[in-house]
């Protein structure tokens, strides 16, 4: 009775289950050490999505791809304020002082020479009188003074207006803390724009300097010359800093 009793065997079944090296060692199915530890389930298993992991944190970090082509919206910098503007212009015009000053004595001499005279038709009669004006002479030394005036002052306005304000900062922008830069990539932008712009004040100045003063009320404070060549000025120093 005690053979056909499933419960009276123990003792025969117990070598084969009570060993447990055969069982618990699990070298094929697991070597539980191995999923045990963590570090080796957690690098080249769960590690390697990483793989997948890393292509969406590296962009999604880095966010140069979604902030590159939007850098108008994500990365503006303040713009310039009118008053800030109006002084970067002013001191800009101060450069160009050296060129002034070789220029006006030669003038001056130009005009205290000039004389003016009285001719009439009939004397008797004053509204038959005009006047005639004769130009004076100047000595060659002004006329030398002058001319190198002209190119002094040109000169300035070449390195000031269109070198560096092409690179971002004129002298008086600098002075200010602001810079020109294009509206769609924030970056400077070159000398030929900056000539271009320049020349766009021209429109700037009608209407009483109407487009001077639009910056005044204008969302992205920007005057005609800057739509049309489209620029802005912000606050701060150029992308990357001062380019020499």
């Amino acid at each position: 009775m005690s053979n056909n009793d499933p419960y009276a065997s123990p003792q025969g079944d117990q070598p084969h289950y009570g060993q447990q090296p055969q069982y618990g060692q699990q070298p094929q199915y697991g070597q539980q050490p191995q999923y045990g530890q963590q570090p080796q389930y957690g690098q080249p298993q769960y590690g390697a999505p990483q793989g997948y992991g890393q292509p969406l944190q590296a962009p999604y970090g880095q966010q140069p791809y979604y902030g590159g082509p939007q850098q108008f919206g994500a990365t503006l910098p303040p713009l310039a304020h009118w008053g800030q503007r109006v002084g970067a212009y002013l001191i800009d015009g101060l450069v160009l002082l050296p060129g002034y000053l070789l220029i006006i004595p030669g003038y001056v001499q130009l005009v205290s020479s000039t004389t003016t005279s009285r001719r009439c038709f009939d004397y008797s009669d004053p509204n038959t009188c005009y006047t005639v004006n004769h130009s004076g002479s100047i000595s060659p030394a002004f006329v030398l003074l002058m001319l190198l005036g002209f190119v002094v002052m040109f000169g300035l306005l070449i390195w000031n207006r269109w070198i560096k304000g092409g690179k971002g900062q004129s002298i008086g922008k600098k002075a200010l803390g602001i810079t020109l830069v294009s509206e769609q990539t924030l970056a400077p932008i070159g000398g030929g724009k900056a000539f271009l712009r320049d020349l766009a004040h021209m429109l700037d100045s009608f209407l009483c300097d109407l487009g001077y003063l639009w910056p005044l009320w204008d969302s992205k404070r920007q005057t005609f010359s800057d739509k049309i060549v489209g620029t802005l000025v912000v606050q701060g120093p150029p992308p990357g800093g001062e380019k020499r």
